[in-house]
């Protein structure tokens, strides 16, 4: 459709091209998190790493990106109730990512105790 020079083409490029940066995103596995929504660490049967997420960073940018791109085409890609499922994920994986990280201190400190004791 986009070769066919259909009226819409301009708009149809505009998504693809947004379409193919998602999938250089996706490949890149430094905008990845390596711990999977559930905590844990998978890996295939190769021993390689089984990617989570993206990364909070990237997905603010890719919102970001979208919004832009509703701007150019002068329409909606996203609604209000997306936008708010969006800010409630985001805000839970927040509080997950800060309990980890607590989880990760404490043992550390506990570690570190462990050994001043020896």
């Amino acid at each position: 459709m986009i070769d066919s020079g259909h009226e819409e083409t301009n708009k149809m490029q505009a998504l693809f091209d947004f379409r193919e940066h998602l999938l250089e995103l996706r490949e890149n596995n430094v905008n990845r998190l390596p711990v999977r929504r559930d905590g844990f660490v998978k890996e295939r049967l190769d021993g390689s790493i089984v990617y989570g997420p993206f990364t909070l960073a990237i997905r603010k940018e890719i919102l970001s990106e979208l919004r832009s791109l509703e701007t150019h085409l002068g329409e909606a890609l996203i609604t209000r109730a997306e936008l708010d499922a969006i800010n409630d994920i985001w805000w839970r994986d927040e509080i997950r990512a800060n309990a980890r990280s607590a989880m990760r201190q404490s043992v550390f400190d506990q570690d570190t105790q462990d050994e001043i004791r020896v």
